[in-house]
């Protein structure tokens, strides 16, 4: 959660930052929602808001954050790498990428570049199956490479946040994306088919339309709620 000061209700400017809000984080078709969920995939969801009193407000930036993950690496290994005089992190960060070929992982964002406290680069690859943990030991002329392993409850969870909008996902992860997408729209088509038949076979039925006026009520309330 990121907050800073913003404006009363009765300021001049409440308004246009209402609308500004609504295109940068105001729902699920802003643009941090897109960029940090859809895009992505670094939380199941992200938006921004404005609450604002007589006196006072603020601006807020929330991020649904995941299950803390495993730390223990499964299994360590070296390999000699060698840095090159004169590259920046970002550069040796995607040699090493190029190199190493590591399973299902992506090229390493500028912004997630880090050292540890022995000032050596710190590289976390991450994969539907846990992390690539890369530390670039720069003085011994070798990388230490580190496999840590998701439980199976956040392997699931990463397969069910991977979106078609992700194109920089590696090619399984798009395919298995796009499998996600099409059975999602078989469930929507099996409970609409399934209305339809039970709503034809059992019209005269008072139950039936009282479930079905019921379930709908039910579901604009939830949503509402939401809002």
């Amino acid at each position: 959660m990121i907050v800073t000061r913003g404006v009363p209700r009765n300021d001049a400017d409440y308004f246009p930052l209402v609308v500004a809000n609504n295109a940068l984080g105001g729902s699920s078709t802003a643009r941090l929602f897109q960029e940090v969920r859809v895009r992505r995939g670094l939380s199941y969801g992200a938006n921004s808001g404005l609450p604002s009193y007589r006196d006072e407000g603020l601006l807020v930036a929330t991020a649904q954050t995941a299950a803390e993950r495993p730390k223990v690496p499964h299994a360590v290994r070296y390999v000699p790498f060698t840095v090159q005089p004169g590259t920046t992190d970002r550069q040796v960060a995607d040699d090493i990428y190029n190199t190493l070929h590591l399973p299902l992982t992506r090229p390493m964002p500028g912004w997630f570049l880090r050292r540890t406290p022995e000032n050596d680069l710190l590289l976390d690859f991450y994969n539907i199956n846990g992390i690539w943990r890369v530390v670039v030991l720069e003085r011994e002329g070798r990388l230490r490479i580190e496999e840590i392993r998701n439980r199976l409850g956040l392997f699931l969870g990463d397969m069910h946040a991977v979106t078609i909008g992700d194109d920089e996902a590696p090619r399984l992860v798009r395919v298995w994306a796009v499998y996600n997408e099409f059975a999602m729209w078989c469930l929507l088509a099996f409970c609409v088919s399934g209305v339809y038949l039970w709503l034809t076979a059992q019209a005269r039925s008072w139950w039936a339309w009282a479930s079905l006026a019921t379930g709908t009520a039910s579901f604009v309330l939830m949503w509402m709620s939401f809002r």
